[in-house]
């Protein structure tokens, strides 16, 4: 007898340490054991992910999630004699160590002996075994039943620390700490807190004005450097006037053709009907090409750009426009103002919130993002236009606050900041937004 309950014992042990996962080991103790100590029903509580205890195996019963009446009876009879953490190791137990609202269901569900083995590891409780039959356990059944805890704690214990919970799934594995969660984060949601978009951003003169080309020719010569200060009425740049000079010189020439027709006709007028009549002619004539030199000579004096006022001469490179024709009016270079500057934004119309005048401004230059700069909207465009890298966006204006200097034409990214909303719109309203333009509603 000795020998077969010793080769069932070690036939066991070579199952139980071959168990791939803590489901078929549960499987195992409480269908195999049967071999080795004879009883009528096991159960096994093992950990789940999260840690917590929860029925794996019956015998005889396929494994189910659903809870059932006699699972939830169960379960309020491992908690009551663990709760205390008064069981630390195995000893039976009968229906008269319940309370009366359990022992009630004892009948039902479990004949008159039980016998409870808490699997402990560091103190700390991960597996109970349940054992039931009709009769007594004997102290040979107790020292089998402490010599098979033994081996189940080092088989649950190595299937268990393969991979232990994370801490927030340990928090999380309790009811009323996960309500908790569940309640602090719907609460947060209605935390407000302030819209905020992010725009391309370039530091502007508020104060500038358009240098653009006098007339039409092609640009001969800068006379002054990019981006270097100016005053009032200095020269910025000449168009070719060699032509114009041409023509100039031709018009002199035709005038004093005209004079020198005029005084012939005015010396044959005393004797020449003929001649006397031409006379309002030729001077007519020579009226007109006096015009005309006057016209070639204004439009040689605007030739010559000059500044209309102090600032900072801005331009790309004077080898883009040497040699270049321009027309009457075209763009060339920019006069600002320095003392007076601002930020340019380019607010990507999908990234679009409600903005209003006055609405805070932070801006983070390329050059220099660790120190922000603070600046005041002050002007917002209705419509959408184009940025200058190609994407629809809404042009806005800021302006710089005070002891803010940082040099015209540095770019970054501005954070713009609109009205108070809640935690859960500000986290929400672009996939909501997404989700209506896809469904159509």
């Amino acid at each position: 007898m000795a020998e077969s309950v010793l080769s069932a014992l070690l036939t066991l042990n070579q199952r139980l340490i071959k168990a791939e996962n803590l489901q078929e080991l549960g499987f195992i103790i409480v269908n195999d054991t049967w071999q080795v100590l004879k009883f009528r029903q096991a159960s096994v509580y093992l950990p789940t992910k999260t840690g917590r205890l929860k029925i794996s195996s019956v015998t005889g019963l396929t494994p189910t999630k659903e809870a059932t009446p006699f699972t939830l009876w169960l379960d309020r009879v491992q908690k009551y004699l663990l709760k205390n953490g008064s069981i630390v190791s195995p000893q039976p137990f009968t229906q008269q160590d319940l309370p009366n609202d359990l022992a009630d269901g004892w009948g039902e569900w479990w004949p008159a002996f039980a016998y409870v083995v808490p699997v402990l590891e560091a103190k700390k409780c991960i597996g109970v075994v349940f054992l039931v039959r009709e009769k007594a356990w004997s102290e040979t059944d107790q020292q089998l039943i402490n010599l098979l805890a033994e081996q189940w704690q080092h088989c649950i214990a190595a299937q268990v620390n393969r991979k232990k919970p994370s801490l927030f799934a340990r928090l999380t594995s309790t009811k009323p700490i996960l309500w908790v969660c569940l309640a602090a984060l719907i609460a947060s949601g209605f935390i407000p807190v302030r819209l905020t978009a992010m725009a391309e951003a370039e530091i502007i003169s508020l104060n500038s004005e358009v240098v653009s080309s006098p007339a039409a020719g092609v640009i001969e010569r800068f006379f002054v450097e990019p981006n270097n200060p100016v005053k009032v009425g200095v020269p910025l740049f000449e168009l070719d006037q060699r032509e114009l000079q041409n023509e100039i010189a031709v018009a002199k020439q035709t005038i004093e053709i005209a004079k020198a027709d005029l005084h012939r006709a005015q010396q044959q007028s005393f004797n020449d009907s003929q001649s006397k009549a031409e006379l309002a002619s030729l001077r007519g004539k020579l009226r007109e090409q006096e015009l005309t030199l006057a016209s070639l000579k204004d439009l040689s004096d605007r030739m010559v750009a000059k500044a209309n006022r102090d600032g900072l001469f801005i331009y790309s490179d004077k080898n883009d426009w040497l040699g270049k024709p321009v027309v009457t009016g075209e763009r060339v270079a920019e006069l600002a103002d320095e003392t007076r500057l601002g930020v340019a934004l380019w607010l990507p119309a999908n990234d679009a919130i409600n903005l209003e005048q006055g609405a805070d401004v932070r801006i983070f230059l390329q050059i220099d993002p660790l120190n922000p700069i603070a600046a005041t909207l002050s002007k917002t465009s209705y419509r959408v236009s184009q940025s200058p890298n190609g994407i629809a966006a809404y042009y806005l204006r800021g302006e710089l606050q005070e002891n803010q200097s940082p040099r015209i034409g540095l770019r970054g990214v501005a954070k713009v900041y609109g009205e108070e909303r809640s935690l859960a719109y500000w986290m929400f309203r672009r996939p909501i937004g997404g989700l209506r333009q896809w469904l159509g509603l």
